[in-house]
């Protein structure tokens, strides 16, 4: 015996109220997920942003930065190197001139 019309009108109605529960379950689902990911993708710029200013310094004292530490570093190290040279080669000269005075009684 096949359903009547108003029975299956019924079952019908039923059917598409829970589609559309479900439809909005799954929206809400969706706008927490795109909430996250906005939350996240901010989370990220930020990280960006602070990378950057700690590498480069900030655009106002760019001295700050690792890039120009770095850099001083690297000239600090020539500089004593160069001074460690210079030192050398007047104890040279030192020990040479206390040598030739030694021998020749100067």
């Amino acid at each position: 015996m096949p359903p009547d019309d108003h029975e299956m009108r019924r079952e019908c109605a039923e059917f598409f109220t829970e589609i559309k529960g479900d439809s909005k379950a799954i929206r809400d689902d969706i706008s927490e997920i795109k909430a996250k990911i906005d939350g996240q993708a901010a989370a990220a710029e930020d990280r960006h942003v602070r990378l950057m200013r700690a590498f480069n310094g900030s655009p106002t004292d760019p001295s700050n930065g690792l890039n120009v530490r770095m850099d001083r570093l690297e000239q600090s190290e020539s500089r004593r190197k160069w001074l460690t040279r210079v030192t050398g080669a007047g104890v040279i000269g030192l020990v040479l001139r206390a040598v030739y005075h030694g021998i020749t009684g100067t």
